[in-house]
């Protein structure tokens, strides 16, 4: 049993790292292709648009909470 639980959270915290390693590669890629970029709360947002991370709930439509802002992109 306990070995059950170490190897789910295990795998939780390896797809949570992948995810949030994701996320900084294209933040670095945005900063350095249009300019000093900043995250803006949308709230509940399905028109998605340079998104921060896409939700994507089980038979749902996707959406976003943050968008992200360049100033070179503006």
């Amino acid at each position: 049993m306990r070995l059950i639980i170490i190897s789910t959270l295990v795998s939780f915290f390896v797809s949570c790292s992948n995810d949030i390693d994701s996320f900084f590669k294209h933040k670095k890629l945005m900063e350095k292709l249009y300019g000093p970029c900043h995250w803006i709360y949308v709230g509940y947002d399905s028109e998605i648009i340079n998104p921060a991370i896409v939700i994507t709930p089980p038979n749902q439509k996707e959406y976003v909470l943050w968008n992200q802002s360049c100033s070179k992109n503006n």
